[in-house]
């Protein structure tokens, strides 16, 4: 699934990197809260203040 933030407001939030887990911590269903997603793409993205981003140890 893709989605897309306006520029000015993905300037303010925080970036994953390739690697990271992104957690989510609220969501409209339960089943959802604490699933974990692994970033994958070759840059960096912006992350919802609304989720926790794991960053294994020794990764850049």
């Amino acid at each position: 699934m893709r989605s897309f933030t306006d520029p000015v407001m993905a300037a303010k939030l925080r970036r994953a990197k390739p690697g990271d887990l992104i957690i989510a911590t609220t969501s409209e269903g339960d089943a959802a809260v604490a699933k974990a997603a692994a970033w994958i793409g070759d840059g960096e993205v912006a992350v919802s203040g609304d989720a926790y981003i794991y960053r294994p140890p020794g990764a850049m």
